[in-house]
């Protein structure tokens, strides 16, 4: 038996964002320190605190997009995990050759899929993956639980002291998706993601807006973010995302889950375009929400401010608490957002009719 008491702290998002605006008290600030008044609590580290108790409901679809050298590193660690997984990769270097095809294929108790994508920027590659995610659900006759979007260079890290009572004896990569299937998520959560460079909270938080490296999107909601906004050429391949930012805090304010006691982070730098631009921003709101057909006018009044990381920051809540964080998490908005709802549906109509 272990005792444990829990201290929370805060940290700044990573400082290649542009400051927000000072009206904006959500946002995760540097050396802001939170200490509830939550009492010592006894746990047994054989019995953690987060348990994959909705697994039985949890059919999840990974989509990783990436160089072809990653493909068996990422076959293996979600073979590995104990969850209904279902497995697209998509190369866009190298195409899959048939024989490594089949080598995969041959195993039937794990669902995979490659793809070849040559020539696509990082936006054009997850709206190809979003496509081939509905394909796959007409197949199968049902939809997936979530939509997991991840980019081939991420990596998980369970280092904290905490981890074993929190989660068990798994393998990181089990710990993440044995949050995913519980029910320490509330319902209310739109999306399972992550923030870089921030320390993880060792509690139970939501945001509005996180990096697209990792995106679990509950089902339900995918028609209101997806797919993502078409970007001129030349756009900073950031653009897509921060985009996005503005149908989340427009809709579904607050409700993007961190995964407690794990960092995620992305270990390559590879060379693409990158950065914030107002022009840009306004560009892609107004050619792919605001159309005679849509009339989705929210987002133009957007400022960089606005796309910032870590914005409608909750406070963070024991993971005992997981009731109190449920209310925490604003009920959606969805009537200001069906506009992106009838825009997704026409793009899924013209895939499944071509």
């Amino acid at each position: 038996m272990i005792l444990v008491s829990f201290n929370f702290y805060m940290v700044s998002f990573r400082s290649d964002y542009n400051e927000p605006s000072s009206k904006d008290t959500s946002i995760l600030k540097q050396n802001d320190i939170i200490i509830p008044d939550v009492s010592e609590i006894v746990h047994d580290e054989s019995h953690p605190l987060i348990i994959p108790d909705r697994k039985n409901e949890t059919d999840i679809l990974v989509m990783v997009m990436g160089q072809l050298k990653f493909l068996d590193k990422w076959y293996n660690i979600l073979k590995s995990v104990d969850a209904s997984i279902s497995f697209v990769y998509a190369s866009y270097d190298i195409q899959i050759s048939q024989e490594q095809n089949a080598t995969y294929l041959d195993d039937a108790t794990f669902p995979f899929k490659a793809k070849f994508i040559p020539g696509t920027t990082w936006t054009q590659g997850r709206n190809m993956l979003a496509k081939e995610a509905v394909r796959l659900e007409k197949k199968r006759g049902k939809k997936f639980s979530h939509w997991l979007f991840m980019d081939d260079d991420i990596n998980v890290k369970c280092e904290d002291e905490m981890i074993r009572i929190v989660y068990g004896n798994e393998s990181c990569w089990q710990n993440v998706f044995n949050f995913i299937s519980s029910s320490k998520v509330p319902e209310n959560i739109s999306t399972i993601g992550a923030i870089p460079e921030l320390n993880p909270q060792p509690g139970l938080q939501a945001v509005s807006t996180a990096d697209a490296y990792f995106a679990a999107f509950k089902r339900e909601y995918v028609p209101y973010m997806l797919p993502y906004g078409k970007l001129s050429k030349g756009f900073s391949q950031w653009m897509s995302q921060a985009a996005l930012f503005c149908i989340m805090r427009t809709c579904l304010e607050s409700s993007i889950a961190r995964i407690p006691y794990i960092r995620i982070e992305n270990d390559l730098s590879r060379s693409y375009k990158r950065g914030l631009y107002i022009h840009q921003m306004k560009r892609i709101i107004k050619y792919n929400f605001v159309t005679e057909e849509l009339g989705f006018e929210n987002c133009m009044k957007y400022t960089l401010a606005d796309v910032n990381q870590g914005l409608g920051a909750t406070e963070v809540v024991p993971l005992v608490e997981s009731e109190k964080f449920s209310s925490l998490i604003p009920s959606p908005e969805l009537t200001k957002c069906a506009p992106m709802k009838r825009r997704f549906e026409t793009w899924e109509k013209r895939i499944l009719l071509a």
